[in-house]
């Protein structure tokens, strides 16, 4: 039987004025593994507009692992009862503009057209070889997101980044985000870096 060891994460994040309040949970089984993380929202105030940091959530208990799963439970609670907007969920790439300080652009754009950064790859100074090295990173960016990093709502049918159905939203939703069998050590210096976001009505 696995032993889960649980307790609250030191990530606490405010969401539009601290009207929203996010804490993640992290659960390990017997070989101190993270396979499942709880993210709960505290709803003090009517918000439209949720962005959950769920990945940054994924990076600071998880490294990429070939056939790594992790299963995500997001809950919502407040003082009132508020509801999904339909075909609002969005799932997406980190864009990075918020931490310009500590990435370099490349100037060049992935599948999504979110500017690619400078994080997985040496630079170089030659210009044939920095071309060149745009070019493999861009294929490498955007192989990685379409290819190896998966989610599902249900545990069956796996979607990329580029190929999401709206979720089935009652009070929350339990989301599965894995790394397939296309990884590879190339990848190795990757993490989680994504957006997802939707919308609540009253």
């Amino acid at each position: 039987m696995n032993v889960f060891i649980c307790f609250l994460i030191m990530l606490l994040k405010f969401n539009d004025r601290s009207n929203i309040i996010e804490n993640a949970i992290p659960y390990y089984n017997e070989k101190g593994e993270v396979y499942r993380i709880d993210y709960n929202l505290f709803v003090n105030e009517y918000v439209r507009d949720i962005n959950l940091d769920i990945f940054g959530a994924l990076r600071e208990y998880k490294k990429i692992k070939k056939n790594d799963k992790t299963i995500i439970n997001v809950n919502i609670k407040g003082k009132k009862k508020y509801y999904y907007v339909k075909d609002s969920f969005n799932i997406e790439t980190d864009s990075f503009e918020t931490d310009k300080e500590n990435y370099e652009f490349l100037g060049i754009e992935g599948f999504d057209g979110r500017k690619i950064n400078k994080i997985f790859i040496p630079w170089k100074e030659n210009l044939k070889e920095k071309e060149e090295l745009q070019e493999n990173i861009k294929k490498a960016y955007d192989y990685f997101y379409l290819n190896i990093l998966d989610f599902s709502y249900d545990d069956k049918i796996y979607y990329n980044m580029d190929n999401y159905k709206d979720i089935r939203y009652k009070n929350g939703f339990k989301l599965y985000i894995r790394i397939n069998d296309n990884y590879s050590d190339i990848y190795k210096d990757y993490n989680y870096y994504g957006k997802i976001s939707f919308q609540l009505r009253k």
